[in-house]
């Protein structure tokens, strides 16, 4: 059987890190990761140390700083879909001077993205126009494509409402541009709401991999929410990273009956233990981290307040929880990470508690490199405390052999039938729960110690490259077969 792979999106390098793992294991994979440049979805993230406030975060400027001679492999193409696409064709025909062309191409449209911060120029461009002329829809072809979406959801889903409205033929036309590259792959990965384009383009080998995009995304009503439904259901293998997704991919596949794979997120913790074992040249943040006697990581984005459910962080009841601690500890300091939507609305929340600005310490996103040494040098890893999941924080921050305090809501036979074993951490689902479980940090009591102990062997036993690898692998099994 064929072992070409293909993903399509790269949130959070999760596609990169799932690519490197299948690499070593005789996999030949490609990523795809179209229109899409924030720095956390850039190789050069995981790869490179670097100083974070040189970097938009947004549209950074790789060639303008000191890459330590790192390259992108050239299985990593990023940049304008359109200009992706023609160079994944020359490169699947064996166009080699094409293909050395269309890649000049692209890494000029990144320069000139991350430059202008602007990525609408080549949205509208002369050459996206003809593009989709040439090898785009007939609006016959939409017109059958959008009939049998209608028959299938109504055959799949007819307890929901079946309607479609225009943002459907965009769709359509987005897959239908995809489709060329696609028939090159035995596997394709199709990332967060990309399973959409795969299901549209009338390809049956795919993965769809869940991001937390079917937490409430499907049950939207608009074309987006039905289109979510038909795509994972139609896939050959669901992919679940977040564990509060199960009864979700349950529901999507009880018609088609979907295999569904208990996958785990994309860590390459070998890399993790390199860079910690490597001399540390932080000195601003060394010092930062003597401050206090005891000292909280929350590096949590901070989105609270509204919206979809998969955004959702609940950073607010740990500042709740902080300001009530003071009341009765007042040797700790909490280090926060300065993105997301809501940070105007968490410093109001510091201002109700008297004294605990004092108490804050704001930082700039801060590289691989950094975040590592700061999970390994703090008392404890506060994350989330809304979702039913666990998230690359907590595994990360535990195989730094890290205490984390997380939402409690997950029941632990479903923790064992995802992982295999229960985590070991600080379950806490409100301000008193969060301020006790601080408590126990602060007094390093046996509590504290036990829990510690555990989950760097939970890493090593249950969410290691290894059982990654299994999980991949075993998707892949599906679409194969």
């Amino acid at each position: 059987m064929g072992k070409k792979i293909l993903h399509i999106g790269n949130v959070a390098n999760n596609a990169y890190q799932n690519a490197k793992i299948l690499n070593k294991n005789g996999y030949e994979n490609t990523v795809l990761s179209y229109d899409y440049y924030h720095v956390m979805g850039c190789p050069e993230w995981d790869e490179v140390d670097f100083k974070t406030e040189s970097v938009d975060q947004y549209y950074p400027q790789w060639d303008k700083l000191d890459l330590h001679g790192f390259r992108r492999p050239d299985w990593f193409v990023s940049g304008p879909m359109i200009a992706c696409i023609r160079y994944l064709m020359a490169i699947n025909k064996g166009y080699k001077t094409a293909a050395y062309f269309d890649k000049k191409y692209l890494n000029e449209c990144q320069k000139s993205i991350a430059e202008n911060k602007d990525t609408n120029n080549y949205r509208r461009s002369i050459f996206s126009f003809l593009y989709r002329h040439f090898y785009g829809a007939s609006e016959y072809m939409i017109a059958d494509i959008h009939k049998q979406v209608v028959d299938d959801f109504s055959k799949l889903f007819p307890d929901r409402k079946c309607k479609f409205g225009p943002m459907l033929d965009s769709y359509i036309s987005t897959a239908l541009l995809l489709k060329p590259i696609l028939k090159y792959y035995d596997v394709i990965f199709a990332y967060a709401t990309n399973p959409i384009f795969m299901y549209l383009a009338g390809v049956n080998h795919y993965i769809a991999y869940e991001h937390g995009t079917i937490r409430d995304i499907p049950y939207e009503d608009s074309d987006l929410g039905r289109l979510m439904l038909l795509a994972y259901a139609k896939a050959k293998a669901i992919y679940v990273t977040n564990l509060d997704c199960y009864e979700s991919a349950e529901y999507i596949t009880k018609k088609t009956k979907t295999p569904i794979v208990c996958g785990l997120h994309g860590i390459d913790i070998n890399r993790l233990i390199q860079k910690l074992e490597k001399p540390y040249e932080n000195i601003v943040l060394k010092e930062i981290l003597t401050i206090s006697k005891h000292t909280f990581f929350c590096p949590a984005r901070y989105d609270y307040d509204d919206g979809r459910k998969a955004f959702i962080k609940g950073n607010d009841l740990m500042i709740n929880a902080a300001g009530n601690l003071l009341n009765e500890e007042s040797d700790y300091k909490l280090i926060l990470i300065r993105w997301g939507r809501d940070i105007d609305k968490i410093e109001q929340i510091i201002q109700k508690y008297p004294g605990l600005s004092d108490h804050i310490i704001w930082l700039q996103p801060v590289n691989k490199a950094d975040l590592y040494y700061i999970y390994n040098h703090v008392d404890a890893v506060l994350d989330q405390f809304y979702l039913r999941a666990y998230g690359a924080i907590d595994f990360e921050a535990m195989a730094c052999d890290q205490c984390v305090l997380i939402s409690s809501k997950v029941e632990e036979r479903k923790q064992t039938a995802f992982f295999g074993q229960v985590l070991p951490y600080f379950g806490c689902e409100t301000n008193e729960e969060i301020m006790e479980a601080m408590k126990h940090v602060i007094k390093g009591d046996d509590v504290f110690i036990s829990i510690k102990n555990k989950e760097k062997e939970w890493i090593k036993h249950y969410h290691s490259e290894e059982k990654i690898k299994q999980a991949l692998i075993k998707a892949i099994d599906f679409a194969r077969g």
